[in-house]
């Protein structure tokens, strides 16, 4: 870890901490009340602390984790140790989940596919060729709607 990723890192947990003192529910006994802020800005925490931490670690599964776990504190009325329970709990049942299954198992194929047209050279090769019709940022522009349109008109005659 270099010393500007340590440096990001530091600063993100001290937004962190800042943000669950600031931030702390209108139940929580140990606050006055005149010292709380507004309980609408209370939720968004965890996603803004996952996006932060996924920006200055480049870990996107870390920062997933823990802005879940974050969320998890607050539920659990900040023991920690609840809160890494209430997470795995909630990951558990989440990932068992019979739809949550099959979005997964269908994830995962699709990962698979897609490396074995890398390896293959397969990916490369339709790049080149695509980038030999496109010359210009208009040409980029319209090849990628070209695309786009044409993967969205066989998806949708094939769904419907």
């Amino acid at each position: 870890m270099n010393k500007l990723t340590l440096l990001k890192f530091i600063v993100v947990i001290i937004v962190i901490v800042i943000a669950l003192i600031a931030l702390v529910p209108p139940n929580a006994p140990f606050m006055p009340e005149e010292k709380r802020f507004a309980y609408y800005t209370f939720p968004l925490l965890p996603p803004l602390l996952a996006i932060a931490l996924a920006m200055a670690t480049r870990q996107v599964l870390i920062a997933l984790f823990a802005g879940v776990w974050v969320g998890a504190l607050m539920v659990v009325a900040y023991n920690p140790l609840s809160a890494t329970t209430q997470t795995l709990s909630w990951i558990i049942e989440n990932a068992t989940d019979s739809w949550n299954a099959t979005i997964l198992i269908f994830d995962f194929i699709i990962g698979a596919f897609v490396g074995v047209l890398y390896a293959s050279g397969a990916l490369h090769a339709a790049a080149r060729a695509i980038a030999k019709g496109v010359k210009s940022a208009l040409g980029s522009s319209f090849a990628g709607w070209f695309w786009g349109w044409l993967y969205s008109s066989m998806t949708t005659r094939t769904l419907s």
